[in-house]
């Protein structure tokens, strides 16, 4: 029998009588990329490429905060999403528009749909301290036990949750209820197909057989369901489903041969969608393409990863050396490569004709080194992961050695430097650049040469679809506060910070937009460049 815990959530709910002094230690953890450098005032005046457009998007009134880990940012949008605590209660907000008061929100049960234009949470109106409502638009719904797994489709027609009312459990979705079920999984929760026409999740009528439960339908019943994939195109759909103490893929309703386990099942992003997964049986671990065993080995602790084309198949696979401990190997298009003490990241290049991965060739003495199509690079005492260009022409990543950090881009090495971030390419794959710390200042590094000034702080580096703009967010010193820079050039509006957890986002050729904060955490403002052509 499968065992569960009783669903249960957070609520924000701590004292506001301690919310005025701990405020400027909530905004200073969640809302700030890094602490205050200066007190607002102008910028200099200057002649720039670009032209700035600061509008305030939400602004938090006095006696009241927003709680930080609440906050959903959109800025190629122009809107973020939060909740606000006053001494009545709790709002829940998109940008300026905010809902009645409420007596808690669930931590973690806001959801916004994917074109930002319907807001939902989890809520218990005021005075009613033993029941969940989802409150969609500022409208409160049904009282239920309990709501869990809040969410929209992709496509953002439909919102769908799971609901406990007496001792029975179902799916709404928008107003439709689904049948009702002794508990519903939430471990795996509720998966919508990209295409957002599937609905699936899995549920018990006895506590003792698990369904696959279908856009409402309820399939065969099993011992215990987990895994539940959909191809990326939609029309397909896979599980792991155990019946006689043995697990089998179930694959668009047909069921496979029993192993002692299953795991990672991924199906190809090609049309073709092609299915590999991990199992395990009595002589050790393989994995399974399309059908058809992989070499056993002792584990398969790797995903599986296709090419964007799906004619190739990667996977890092581990055996014990009685001597030298666990060894692992990459195997790639089924063949497997040299040992080494650890395999870290690994990735094919778009166009999937590139295969790198991260190698620890001696994890005691610090040693590692990338191996690009079976070709292995220098040794080096730490190197991160590998970044190909768009069109694959390009293999770029950090590596660190004697104290240093460098960033190579083809065998070529880029500045030594204090730390160095990922590498970015353009779409086009022609211009590769990354943020470095060279002492105390942070800078753009394009092509081995720094782009701009030097910056007390910088982040978000991006480059615009055609490839023509490289933008990111920085901050001066002293009294120069943070401010956009493109192409090198900085801004003229200045803020407090660029929101945590956000991002600067080009919403075309000539424009970037982004969000950041001023008046001590108060107040939200969406920021927007258009670039002159």
């Amino acid at each position: 029998m499968r065992e569960f815990k009783a669903l249960s959530y957070h609520f924000f709910s701590f004292s506001f009588d301690k919310l005025i002094s701990c405020f400027s230690l909530v905004v200073l953890l969640f809302l700030l990329c890094v602490p205050v450098l200066y007190a607002e005032g102008p910028a200099p005046e200057t002649s720039l490429g670009f032209n700035e457009t600061a509008t305030l998007i939400a602004e938090i009134p006095e006696n009241s905060a927003v709680i930080g880990d609440s906050i959903q940012p959109m800025p190629d949008k122009g809107k973020m999403a939060y909740v606000v605590e006053t001494k009545e209660g709790f709002k829940v907000c998109m940008n300026n528009d905010c809902s009645p008061l409420v007596g808690r929100v669930a931590r973690g049960m806001l959801a916004v749909s994917p074109n930002g234009n319907h807001l939902a949470a989890v809520a218990q109106a005021r005075g009613e301290n033993e029941k969940a409502r989802v409150m969609l638009n500022g409208n409160m719904g049904k009282a239920f036990d309990m709501v869990h797994d809040l969410r929209f489709s992709p496509d953002s027609m439909k919102l769908a949750y799971i609901v406990q009312a007496d001792d029975a459990f179902f799916v709404y979705v928008n107003q439709d209820r689904h049948p009702s079920f002794a508990v519903i999984d939430p471990s795996l929760g509720l998966i919508f197909s990209r295409d957002s026409s599937h609905l699936a999740y899995v549920a018990s009528d006895d506590g003792q057989s698990w369904r696959l439960v279908h856009n409402g339908e309820p399939g065969e019943a099993f011992e215990e369901i987990k895994h539940v994939t959909f191809s990326p195109d939609s029309s397909r759909l896979a599980y792991a489903a155990k019946t006689d103490g043995k697990w089998h893929i179930v694959k668009d309703g047909d069921k496979g041969p029993g192993y002692a386990g299953i795991k990672r099942i991924r199906f190809s992003p090609d049309a073709e969608s092609r299915l590999a997964y991990v199992a395990r049986d009595d002589d050790g671990a393989f994995v399974v393409l399309d059908g058809e065993k992989s070499k056993v080995y002792d584990y398969v602790p790797g995903e599986p990863v296709f090419s964007n084309d799906g004619k190739r198949l990667a996977y890092a696979v581990a055996e014990e050396r009685r001597f030298r401990g666990i060894r692992m190997r990459m195997v790639v298009d089924g063949k497997a490569g040299p040992a080494f003490d650890q395999i870290g990241a690994y990735r094919f290049s778009p166009d999937g004709g590139q295969f790198a991965y991260m190698a620890v060739v001696d994890k005691d003495k610090e040693k590692a080194r990338m191996v690009h199509n079976g070709e292995a690079h220098d040794i080096y005492q730490s190197i991160g992961m590998p970044v190909f260009s768009p069109d694959g022409r390009h293999l770029a990543y950090y590596l660190f050695d004697d104290g240093l950090w460098q960033v190579r881009k083809n065998g070529e090495k880029g500045p030594r430097v204090g730390a160095a971030h990922n590498p970015v390419f353009s779409p086009d794959g022609e211009r590769m650049a990354y943020l470095a710390r060279i002492g105390d200042h942070w800078m753009v590094i394009e092509d081995g040469e720094m782009l701009g000034n030097p910056y007390a702080w910088a982040d978000m580096l991006t480059f615009s679809p055609d490839g023509r703009h490289l933008a990111c967010a920085a901050a001066g010193y002293e009294d120069e506060g943070f401010f956009l820079a493109i192409n090198g050039e900085e801004g003229k509006e200045r803020f407090m910070s660029f929101l945590r957890g956000s991002r600067l986002v080009f919403t075309d050729d000539d424009t970037v937009q982004g969000i950041a904060v001023r008046d001590e955490g108060r107040s939200f403002w969406h920021i927007r460049a258009e670039i002159e052509k």
